[in-house]
């Protein structure tokens, strides 16, 4: 470098002049080898003496720019060298220069000034500027995607880093997606891509894999970096690798393994690499502590800490982790003293009262500020709630809960946001068990209103979240993404092609979001106790609310008075196990008029039903709980986990003695009328829409092969349009989606009599049907979960007449992902669903028995207990079977339906009563078993 040194010094006594060294016509020669000195210069880490030749090339003798590709190089190497030197506002300013005048010189979207914004946007994250790093990195992978001339090493590079930024804020979707475009960018170029940077890209996406807890991914990568890194002098990054193996294993639960990849990784450190070490340490300290060896953590954390660099953040972990394991030695002085300074260590305050108990400030924080502070928040609290400080338990449950929920804003979907309310309901239970457990000991009624409160906000965040969204107002791109992104998320299972087209619209929208700010959703903790009494009292109903937990679950009662009372509950388990029995008991012990089985067997299944309902309505509906209110019968329920597939209206509220007559029986859907609600925060957002009337669409497709016909979806339809003036029936081959997806968003009253399918392990596969006649399921007549909550619907009730629209996978923190809940989500007020394969001419008699009730203006609550109680009455469809899994979830209240001419309903109703005594008849001996006909 001596002859670099001795040039420079030469060149720039040459080049007295202020603006540079040579003319702008015949130095364009003499520009490009300050360029190359530069480089040299630069890639031998002098970054100012670099800095002195590049800004020789950008100006000419008198002065004035020169303007052509060179300078905006010169610009782009100038913001390079001032990043690495820590000048961060020169660095983008550089960069930003070199943006905008390659875009003028070169082309709008050239690859050289997507470089520009790549290094920008990593200068960005490296600064910790999330958002300007989101902002430019989305924007280079966007200009990529359609540029034939990419620099896919840069678009690879930039996927990393948005990768890194998706570890930040725990967006894992986000993650997903960008290891789907690496990998097949990675896999395109193997032939021409450096091995060392090919490592580093398998490496960074083993690691991002690895704290998402995306073991499987992270394992894969890892495996294409470990056969990379063998294959290399040195071995590099297998130590690193090794770490990234026991993070997998830890996750997917096999701690051997974990402490196994673990030792192998302290044994492979480089020797000079101190922070390399002390991550491993912690990481061994971690582990231990998993397993209750408090001494050897506490050895581990030690050790850590000892290797930690002054700066205050590297060792707030080691310091939380630290005050565990002294916690679990017995040590509470010295435990919260740690605690204490690891919160302190985290937002870098180094002026907090050392003795006290520091409550960190959440405001300003960055993302990964904001998932420490709630892991160690939670770690304290733990301690705290132990050691016997509940109310300041509480304060740190909170504010972790708090600190989570400001990350959970930042996502941008909905898989992410969901894989964030798993961790942020264990808070949430945590804090209400500790309510409730205060309430108990005080009988101070403000900590039962905060458990209420807090057990509202712990469910239905993504259904709230896209509620907020209002599929109405989107821009049209966006709105044309959501659609195009729910329709793929069903359909592209096993095609690599739209696997790939799928991960260009989730990118594409996630740029959108975050540039309109579109991520952002409204705070649930606004619900107070004040609205919850004007929403009861306005509607007179008391409200019963489940919350449940893996040990032990509550139950709320809220009068319209404001009386508030706490009820215990079994755990998760047993009452999964008690409500499944209870559901296959009715599936079992079904028959319509008369049963076919032998007597004995009969009235045992329906012993079985008696005592199995009335313990599980002991239970669910305990002692007061299931007497009228002075204020009325109406009950709004909110269930929870697998409660949220429950049938309470099928519960017998007195045990019978002797033989059971399903048409007299004291059921709970009798007694009282009842609907359900995701949350209340949903169903008072809901309450606040104002719905214009407009048209009912009701549609009954007509099905041939692969689907069985259904022979009543005709009748029910025709004759619940029969009745109203504005009303658009369609039946037969014209029930098509495009038919739906027509007339759908100008609908008040959506009402569908069709075949429905849940499936609980993969919701995106729930789909309801339209008209079809192949022997094959046709798809493109097929209308998924994904897709539904991505409609414009502004509709004041839906109506699935269909099987199973209330069933879907339970996650916690969310509501059930059904196709019931998907239409909240699109815009439905309120949806009447089912719990399972519901008859067809069952179904079909009380859809219109309960459409007739509406027409008198009853409340859609008291009109869908009115025709329940009908077909009761009527005998043939009396057992819980016909009617209990048809439900009502949330707004109540009429809807408005107008007059289409008494006399052209009475003609028809009386040729569907006709019908029914003669179908009546035909089943008067029917099977003993749920009959053939049911809607899927």
């Amino acid at each position: 470098m001596k002859a670099s040194f001795s040039l420079l010094a030469f060149l720039l006594a040459f080049g007295g002049c202020a603006g540079g060294v040579f003319g702008q016509e015949d130095g364009l020669a003499e520009r490009q080898t300050l360029v190359d000195l530069g480089n040299a210069l630069y890639n031998d880490y002098k970054e100012k003496e670099a800095l002195l030749l590049y800004q020789q090339v950008t100006h000419n003798e008198f002065g004035e720019l020169i303007t052509d590709s060179l300078t905006g190089l010169a610009f782009h190497k100038m913001g390079a060298c001032y990043e690495y030197i820590h000048q961060k506002e020169l660095s983008a300013q550089y960069y930003r220069r070199a943006i905008a005048f390659r875009d003028s010189v070169l082309c709008k979207g050239h690859p050289e000034t997507t470089k520009s914004m790549s290094n920008l946007g990593s200068a960005y994250l490296k600064w910790g500027q999330i958002d300007s790093a989101n902002y430019f990195l989305h924007t280079v992978i966007d200009r990529y995607r359609s540029n034939p001339r990419a620099d896919t090493l840069v678009w690879i590079k930039s996927l990393i880093n948005l990768g890194s930024i998706a570890v930040q804020l725990q967006d894992r979707q986000l993650l997903l997606d960008v290891a789907t475009r690496a990998s097949e960018l990675l896999a395109a170029t193997t032939e021409s891509l450096p091995a060392k940077k090919a490592l580093a890209f398998h490496y960074n996406l083993a690691l991002h894999a690895s704290k998402l807890r995306l073991s499987q991914l992270a394992r894969q990568q890892a495996d294409r970096a470990l056969s990379i890194s063998v294959q290399m002098e040195g071995t590099p990054y297998l130590s690193a690798i090794h770490n990234v193996y026991h993070i997998a294993d830890y996750y997917a639960g096999d701690r051997d393994g974990a402490i196994r990849h673990l030792r192998r990784a302290i044994d492979l450190y480089e020797k000079n690499d101190r922070e390399e070490l002390r991550i491993y340490l912690y990481n061994m300290a971690l582990l231990h502590l998993e397993g209750a060896d408090y001494a050897e953590a506490k050895v581990f954390a030690q050790r850590a800490l000892g290797y930690a660099q002054a700066e205050l953040a590297t060792k707030a972990n080691i310091l939380s982790t630290l005050a565990t394991a002294t916690a679990g030695l017995g040590d509470n002085k010295e435990a919260a003293l740690l605690y204490s300074r690891g919160l302190a260590a985290i937002v870098e305050d180094e002026d907090y009262a050392a003795g006290t108990l520091f409550r960190p400030r959440l405001a300003g924080r960055t993302p990964e500020q904001l998932r420490q502070l709630s892991v160690h928040l939670e770690d304290r609290a733990v301690f705290l709630a132990r050691s016997g400080h509940a109310a300041s338990a509480l304060l740190d449950y909170q504010d972790a809960i708090e600190a989570s929920n400001r990350l959970r804003t930042n996502v941008s979907s909905d898989a992410s946001r969901r894989y964030l309310s798993q961790d942020v309901r264990g808070l949430y239970n945590a804090a209400v068990r500790l309510n409730v457990q205060l309430y108990l000991e005080s009988d101070a009624r403000p900590y039962a209103w905060q458990a209420l409160l807090l057990s509202d906000q712990a469910r239905a965040y993504t259904l709230n979240a896209t509620l907020q969204a209002d599929n109405q107002t989107l821009p049209a791109r966006e709105a044309e993404l959501n659609r195009r992104i729910g329709r793929l998320e069903a359909t592209a299972i096993d095609d690599p092609k739209l696997k790939s087209e799928l991960v260009t619209a989730r990118l594409e929208r996630d740029r959108l979001r975050r540039r309109s700010a579109k991520t952002q959703v409204r705070d649930t903790t606004e619900l107070t106790q004040m609205d919850i009494i004007a929403y009861l009292q306005k509607h007179q109903t008391t409200l019963f609310q489940y919350h449940v937990t893996a040990d032990t679950s509550l139950a709320f009662r809220v009068t319209p008075a404001g009386e508030i009372s706490v009820h215990y509950l079994p755990g998760a388990a047993r009452l999964s196990a008690s409500a499944k029995g209870f559901r296959e008991v009715i599936r079992h012990s079904v028959y319509r008029r008369q049963s076919l089985r032998d007597l004995a067997e009969q009235s045992q299944l329906d012993n079985t039903f008696i005592t199995s309902g009335s313990q599980l309505a002991r239970s669910l509906v305990p002692g007061e709980w299931g007497a009228q209110s002075p204020s009325g019968d109406k009950l709004l329920l909110i269930p929870d986990g697998a409660l949220s597939f429950f049938p309470f209206a099928a519960l017998p509220m007195s045990e019978e003695e002797g033989a059971v007559a399903y048409n007299s029986v004291r059921y709970l859907g009798t007694e009282r009328t009842i609907r359900n609600a995701y949350s209340l925060t949903t169903l008072l957002a809901n309450d606040e829409r104002k719905i214009e009337r407009r048209t009912i669409v009701a549609m009954g497709p007509t099905f041939t092969g692969a689907l069985g016909q259904l022979s009543e979806n005709a009748r029910e339809v025709n004759t619940i349009t029969a009745s109203v003036t504005d009303a658009n029936p369609i039946t037969g081959p014209k029930a098509s989606r495009e038919a739906f997806l027509t007339e759908s968003p100008t609908a008040g009253v959506l009402h569908l009599s069709t075949h429905g399918f849940s499936d609980a392990a993969n919701p995106n596969q729930s789909w309801i049907a339209f008209s079809q006649s192949g022997s094959e399921l046709d798809p493109e007549q097929l209308l998924y979960y994904p897709e539904i909550a991505t409609l414009p619907i502004s509709a004041e009730m839906v109506v699935l007449s269909a099987c199973e629209t209330s069933l879907g996978k339970s996650i916690p923190g969310e509501t059930s992902l059904s196709i019931a809940s998907a239409f909240t989500a699109a815009g439905a007020r309120s949806t009447v669903n089912t719990l399972w394969r519901v008859d067809d001419r069952a179904t079909a008699d009380l859809m219109i028995a309960f459409y007739a009730e509406l027409k008198q203006g009853k409340d859609r609550a008291e009109a869908l207990r009115n025709a329940q109680r009908q077909l009761i009455d009527g005998g043939e469809f009396a057992h819980p079977y016909y009617w209990a899994g048809v439900t009502l979830t949330g707004a109540d209240g009429p809807v408005e339906l107008s007059d289409g001419g008494i006399n052209r309903w009475l003609a028809l109703l009386g040729g569907g009563i006709l019908v029914g005594l003669v179908l009546g008849f035909r089943n008067f001996f029917a099977p003993a078993t749920a009959p053939e006909g049911n809607k899927e």
